[in-house]
């Protein structure tokens, strides 16, 4: 071997072989590492991808069973506040009817009245409050139906009013005290009235002049003294429009005392 050549000439002509580097397959070799990083990162980004969603779910399904908590904690307390609605209207329930049958009497819409459950031994209407109120309580012992006018009664009431005496027999006794002036016989008349559509016969109580002590007797006129006759004959009742037109006085039904009057006029 000469060594006449170069450290490098000889490695390169002497030891090397002379082969061509072949440049498709490496790069082929090369693009295939490439792709394969590019695949192992894809993967990795899935991976990562995954346990995001996976988390999400994990919160998603920790938060419905929160909720889902707090709408049956919520469920409870309007199921306990309903409870204690239908236990507070029970009550309610109840002290109305104690009161209720305790009661003297009741008040009703005239509509809502139908008839009677049972037969009273005699029906009375009464045109002042104080009165009826007073009367009510003196005699709620007694099988007796006592009606509140309010005055000159509405068409409803009047409607109420037939309706009752129409399902009662003809031999209960229907009575009418009211004031003794104008208006009191005034409606009077209209009750007569409607009495008769029903069946019945109306009676005056407690409406004579002997039942009018002297300190509540107010002098009338003339014109008032007649149609207080007029009115109390359209009711039927003749004779006590004569009695009180000679009489010549007017009362109010408030200022007579009730105490020991048991019979009709």
């Amino acid at each position: 071997m000469r060594f006449d050549k170069t450290v490098d000439e000889i490695v390169r002509n002497d030891v090397l072989e002379a082969r061509p580097t072949n440049i498709k397959k490496f790069k082929d070799v090369t693009d295939s590492f490439r792709r394969l990083a590019e695949l192992v990162a894809h993967v990795e980004q899935k991976i990562i991808d995954g346990s995001a969603v996976e988390n999400a779910f994990d919160n998603a399904a920790k938060a419905s069973r929160k909720a889902a908590t707090w709408k049956t904690l919520g469920l409870d307390v309007v199921l306990t506040q309903a409870n204690q609605a239908h236990d507070d209207a029970q009550e309610a329930m109840e002290d109305a009817r104690t009161a209720f049958e305790g009661a003297p009497y009741s008040a009703f819409s005239a509509s809502s009245v139908i008839g009677l459950a049972g037969i009273p031994k005699m029906v009375m209407t009464i045109e002042n409050q104080t009165t009826f109120h007073s009367e009510a309580k003196r005699r709620h012992d007694e099988k007796i139906l006592l009606i509140y006018t309010a005055g000159m009664p509405t068409p409803a009431w009047r409607s109420m009013y037939v309706r009752l005496l129409g399902g009662l027999p003809p031999s209960v006794p229907v009575y009418h005290w009211g004031d003794i002036d104008e208006g009191g016989f005034r409606i009077a008349s209209i009750l007569a009235q409607d009495a008769r559509s029903a069946g019945h016969t109306l009676q005056p109580w407690m409406m004579h002049p002997d039942d009018v002590p002297e300190d509540r007797r107010v002098k009338a006129r003339p014109h008032t003294l007649e149609r207080i006759r007029r009115f109390a004959s359209a009711a039927g009742w003749g004779t006590l429009g004569e009695e009180i037109a000679k009489a010549g006085f007017t009362a109010e039904q408030e200022g007579l005392s009730i105490v020991g009057l048991a019979q009709p006029q």
